[in-house]
Formats: C-alpha cells, sequence, structure tokens
C-alpha cells in the first residue's frame, strides 16, 4: 500500500510538473532567457536549445502529461483496492471513486495551481525544471520521429520542412503586421524591416565580417602604446562613432576597444596610452546566423566584435552594420 501511495503522489508531481512548465514555457520572455544564456547560465542554455524546437517540446509536455494522468488513475484503482481490502467499511459501493477523489486532486494539483504559479512566475519556475524536461524532450525524441514518419507515409504533412517554415515565418509576419495596422503601433517602412528581416534567413555572421585589411584602409588605426594625446576624430565615419577599435603594435590583430568617453575624461594626461583603458572586444563565432546573433545581442554591449573562425580571428564586426542591412532599402 505505501508503495502505491509513493506512486500516486510521483504521479501528482510529475502532472504538476508537465502542468506548469507548459505554460511557464509559454509565458516567459525569451529575450529575458537569451540574456541569461549570454550570461553563461546552463538552464538558460537549454532553454536556447529547446526553444528552437518548441512545438516538438509543447507536444512532449502534453504526451507527458496525459501519460501521467492515465497513471495516477491506475496506480489509485489499486490503491483504492488495498485500502478497501484494510478498512472494515464496504468502499467498493463508491460510483466512480477516481472522479470523487483523484479528479479534484488532479485539478487543483495538476492544473489550476501549477498553471497560476508558473504564469506569475515563468522564468524563476521554468528555469528550475528545464535541465528534468530536456532529458525527457531527448528520451521522447525516438517516439516524435515516428510519428513525423508516420504522417509523411500517410500525407498529411504535404510541404517540405524548409518550405512549411518560411511559410509559417510569414503567416507571424503578416499576422504581426495586421495586427499592428488594426491598433495603430505599426510604423511606416515596417514592411522593408519585415522584408529584409526574412532576407538575412540563413546568413551568417561571418558573411557580414569586415577583413583586417579592408578596415585598416577605412578606419584610423590605433595602436595599444599609443598616446591618448594622438587621438583624432574619424570624419570620414559615415556613423558617429562612440568607441574605437584598438590593435597591437604591429597592427596584426586587435587587441580590443576603448570607449571615447574614457579617452575624453584621459585626454589630456600624457601617460595615458589607449592600453590602459583597453576592453576587451567581445567574440562571435562566423558560423552564428544573423538572426540569431540579432536574439542574444544585449542593447548595451559594445559596438564593435571580433568574428572568430575555429582560433582564428578573421574580422571585425560592427553592430550597426546589423541594424544597417535590417532597415536599408534596396
Amino acid at each position: 500500500m505505501l508503495t502505491l501511495l509513493i506512486l500516486l503522489l510521483i504521479c501528482i508531481f510529475c502532472s504538476w510538473f508537465f502542468a506548469g512548465c507548459e505554460i511557464g514555457f509559454i509565458s516567459w520572455n525569451p529575450l529575458k532567457v537569451s540574456h541569461a544564456a549570454a550570461q553563461g547560465n546552463f538552464s538558460a542554455r537549454l532553454a536556447m536549445r529547446l526553444m528552437n524546437h518548441r512545438g516538438q517540446v509543447l507536444s512532449v509536455i502534453l504526451v507527458g502529461n496525459n501519460v501521467v494522468n492515465v497513471a495516477a488513475a491506475i496506480v489509485f484503482a489499486a490503491l483504492f483496492i488495498e485500502i478497501d481490502r484494510a478498512v472494515t467499511l464496504d468502499l467498493s459501493r463508491i460510483p466512480s471513486p477516481e472522479s470523487w477523489f483523484l479528479t479534484p486532486v488532479l485539478i487543483i494539483f495538476g492544473e489550476i495551481l501549477p498553471k497560476s504559479l508558473y504564469r506569475t512566475y515563468p522564468f524563476r519556475l521554468t528555469m528550475k525544471f528545464i535541465p528534468a524536461l530536456t532529458v525527457f524532450f531527448y528520451l521522447m525524441s525516438p517516439i516524435l520521429w515516428i510519428f513525423r514518419l508516420a504522417a509523411r507515409v500517410f500525407g498529411l504533412s504535404g510541404e517540405r520542412g524548409g518550405e512549411s517554415q518560411n511559410a509559417k515565418v510569414r503567416e507571424d509576419i503578416i499576422l504581426m503586421a495586421l495586427e499592428g495596422a488594426r491598433r495603430g503601433t505599426i510604423y511606416e517602412g515596417a514592411d522593408l524591416l519585415m522584408k529584409n528581416t526574412l532576407g538575412m534567413t540563413g546568413k551568417h555572421i561571418g558573411e557580414m565580417a569586415v577583413g583586417f585589411d579592408d578596415w585598416k584602409r577605412c578606419h584610423t588605426l590605433y595602436r595599444s602604446s599609443q598616446m591618448l594625446t594622438e587621438f583624432r576624430v574619424d570624419a570620414g565615419a559615415p556613423v558617429p562613432v562612440d568607441e574605437v577599435v584598438v590593435f597591437d603594435d604591429e597592427l596584426k590583430a586587435p587587441l580590443g576597444y576603448v570607449s571615447l568617453s574614457d579617452v575624453a575624461a584621459h585626454r589630456h594626461d600624457q601617460l595615458k596610452t589607449f592600453g590602459s583603458l583597453l576592453k576587451p572586444l567581445p567574440r562571435l563565432k562566423g558560423g552564428m546566423g544573423v538572426l540569431a546573433c540579432l536574439r542574444r545581442m544585449p542593447s548595451d554591449s559594445p559596438r564593435y566584435y571580433s568574428v572568430v573562425d575555429g582560433d582564428s580571428a578573421p574580422g571585425i564586426l560592427d553592430k550597426m552594420a546589423l541594424f544597417g542591412a535590417a532597415f536599408a532599402k534596396n
């Protein structure tokens, strides 16, 4: 009897887990998850992987919730029989005991409470169970693969994966535009932004990076040993800059960047060099998608990034170039 009671409690807890993760996974702020992942949070990194398979994750959650609810009914039936044998009362006369005893418990502890709490604190609560959800997702992946294969065999999925995904993206953007137009919140040129955003699909950061040789021809160069008093405003820059990239003394590789506000504060110091105010350049992998980079890039991040390919850094990325590509007029 004790074993059945423990199994029943486990099933109720699992029902809580799946119901909470379902509403939390929908309600949390993806930007907050992305920021936590950029800060090195392990659960947030797992969550970013799951968010790339949002539909499949929700399917796994719903399947898991149904399985544990059915298991809870089976365990409760066996437990009720054991209790009926142990007590003097004839409990077998109670019609449908699952409906009288188990269903209210599952509704309260497997639906109402977890969904209310996870909707109120989606990030904090869901993040605690992301590792367990990730393990369950990958354990269920073979079953999902069988279902998708069966759907293709029976002709339930007529579109190719890539075409279907592009159609869904376009449909979502159109719906957002229509809703924005209805509310009066859509702005002029939004159609251009949507078109350019779709055009970025499949592009990588390495394609937008500027090689060192090209960078040296277009920008004023500063060495780490160079004095701040030698700073000159780059009048040829297309966009006003608030940071400058600093190279080594041989001008072979960038060492970091210096904020112009720091330069202004110490410009009259005869002993200060650019190297004394140096800050490291953030790194981006050349194979990272442009859209993924835009999603993960914090708003307060530096303007320039070092784009790496393996152990080498083939170029520098100007963050403004990404924004310019989104709003550029063809």
